[in-house]
């Protein structure tokens, strides 16, 4: 399975991941740190972190923060996601979820 080590100052923090060719978001919801790719499923737009969700201006598609499922289309369609675990205050690892 591949990993990734990530180093980050503050969150949410995006970087471009050439182990995964992915640009990843990594923000906290509840005092969990969570990964994502940071473009939409739909068609690539640029995904933004917001109050509970997270949205893609492009089409107006919008994401819960916690699942990262559309809520506000008729399709079951998910934000790619990553498994990961902090090891320190400002690394994680991450692996590829799917």
């Amino acid at each position: 399975m591949l990993t990734e080590i990530c180093t980050f100052q503050s969150l949410p923090y995006k970087y471009h991941s050439t182990i995964f060719n992915d640009e990843i978001i990594l923000y906290e919801y509840e005092d969990k740190l969570i990964a994502i790719s940071s473009f939409c499923p739909h068609f690539g737009g640029p995904l933004e972190i917001g109050e509970g969700v997270i949205s893609c201006y492009w089409h107006n598609w919008i994401f819960d923060i916690c699942n990262h499922h559309c809520i506000n289309k008729k399709i079951k369609l998910s934000i790619r996601s990553y498994k990961i675990e902090r090891i320190s205050p400002i690394q994680a690892i991450i692996q590829y979820a799917d």
